[in-house]
């Protein structure tokens, strides 16, 4: 099995409680673990190569390569101004449904379209809101993987 690249974009999660006060943890989704992982176990893992530092920065690792249904969509936020991905957001956190962030892209598109919706809200394994899933972001990413 031959080794290849992967970069892992570097994700904060802002939590503001109750009080106003806000808490914000960085995290990364793990393709050989398939869930998220906090930046400090990802750069503990064997396979973690560096951190670079970019928009958005990223963690860098060699590993084996990985199925093709596991390819990040690095271009499903692209154009996207503030304003537009807070309203994205806001309106993913009211939908019905969550997808756990395990779902193949495939099958979140079809939970979507079965559901009548656009967005959904991404879940960690212990359910707490990590993201958004969008209905063109996963039309990309199929579109991608194809090449």
């Amino acid at each position: 099995m031959t080794s290849r690249q992967i970069k892992h974009p570097i994700l904060r999660l802002d939590v503001v409680e109750a009080d106003g006060t806000r808490v914000s943890e960085h995290l990364v989704f793990c393709q050989l673990q398939r869930q998220t992982v906090h930046v400090e176990a990802c750069c503990a893992c064997v396979h973690c190569d560096a951190i670079a530092e970019g928009e958005p920065p990223t963690v860098d690792c060699s590993t084996a390569l990985p199925p093709p249904e596991l390819v990040p969509d690095h271009d499903g936020s692209v154009g996207r101004s503030r304003r537009q991905h807070d309203a994205l957001v806001g309106a993913a956190m009211m939908s019905v449904i969550a997808i756990d962030e395990r779902t193949p892209v495939r099958a979140a598109l079809r939970l979507l379209a079965a559901s009548h919706l656009r967005e959904a809200t991404v879940i960690s394994r212990e359910g707490i809101p990590i993201g958004v899933f969008t209905d063109v972001d996963g039309l990309r990413w199929v579109a991608r993987a194809r090449r």
